[in-house]
């Protein structure tokens, strides 16, 4: 259950299932934290769905809007920490120094006036569409709010919608849904304590959130995803795929053009794999590291440890054949 305060045009939505997530709102609208596992195009099609958008944060301000909600949450051990998505994107092979990186806010632009990067920028996640998710941990703190470059075909444990109030109804409570129907064209639907207008099936919401237009998805050609925009749609792939020249089919990326392994690179469908030559192993930093063979014993007398081998050595008076040491004789 929610709880609903009007105050000189402010709403304030505070969950009371912690569990489930929560809400902050001010005069611009509502950031709400649903802690769902999901990918990045199943959370941006439900913020979509409910009116709004997966949250930007484009100004301080907003930052700290977000640090307020997670501050009210009380999160239990399975959330202690925790990463959910924000609206930031990026298509393979579109990295650039700008303060972005090259990533788009989910609303098409790539304005900004914050950034909060976690780390430096890899030239290895260029290859593939990558999405931003952030951090919290209620135990150490130092990391918390900062943007983490993720698969965007991985879940993470939820996601943070926004709602301008322009995408709500006109009327909070549900008791007034029949005024004028909220202001919404075809219906007002009132969800876990908060109400928005929605569309009948083969529409969706228009930008004004209150109006509805056919869905430009309906009988798409994409052989992967449909995104919908504001003049018609585009077709994206996941990770590991390119969009082909015809802008409706995927094609794989062979992610070993760029070298991006120590020493041996499988190109996979939608991946590669990281392998090492004969006598090394892979790390988990995909590095490969030399096996120390003299371990196992394998030499009769000494063994000596070289890059990707080894070698044995005999006392003297023996040979040596492969591991073994034999006596020489004299005839």
């Amino acid at each position: 259950a929610c709880t609903h305060k009007l105050n000189q045009g402010r709403v304030r939505i505070i969950s009371q299932d912690m569990r489930k997530g929560g809400a902050f709102c001010n005069a611009e609208g509502c950031f709400v934290i649903y802690f769902e596992d999901k990918i990045f195009l199943d959370s941006w099609r439900f913020c979509k769905e409910k009116g709004g958008n997966l949250a930007t944060i484009k100004r301080k301000e907003e930052a700290n809007a977000i640090a307020t909600l997670f501050s009210t949450l009380e999160l239990q051990d399975s959330h202690a920490k925790v990463r959910v998505w924000i609206g930031l994107q990026r298509q393979p092979r579109q990295c650039s120094s700008h303060p972005l990186r090259g990533f788009t806010w989910t609303t098409g632009d790539q304005d900004t006036e914050y950034t909060n990067w976690q780390s430096e920028d890899s030239p290895s996640t260029c290859l593939v569409p990558r999405c931003v998710a952030v951090g919290y941990n209620t135990q150490e703190r130092s990391d918390n709010f900062l943007w983490i470059d993720h698969s965007c075909s991985v879940p993470v444990d939820g996601y943070l919608c926004h709602y301008a109030y322009k995408g709500m109804c006109s009327t909070l409570w549900s008791e007034h849904l029949g005024n004028d129907n909220g202001g919404c064209e075809h219906f007002c639907r009132q969800t876990g304590g908060q109400i928005f207008c929605d569309c009948t099936d083969g529409f969706d919401l228009r930008y004004d959130r209150l109006t509805c237009e056919p869905d430009v998805c309906q009988g798409n050609h994409c052989e992967s995803e449909c995104l919908p925009l504001s003049n018609g749609y585009r077709c994206a792939c996941p990770d590991g795929y390119i969009l082909a020249t015809d802008e409706y089919s995927c094609l794989d990326v062979d992610e070993c053009l760029e070298s991006p392994c120590q020493q041996i690179c499988k190109n996979l469908p939608g991946t590669f794999e990281c392998q090492c030559w004969g006598g090394f192993i892979l790390n988990e930093k995909e590095v490969c590291e030399d096996i120390d063979e003299c371990l196992n014993d394998l030499c009769d007398h000494s063994c000596k440890n070289i890059p990707g081998s080894y070698i044995c050595h005999c006392q003297q008076g023996f040979s040596v054949t492969h591991s073994c040491c034999y006596l020489i004789i004299a005839l």
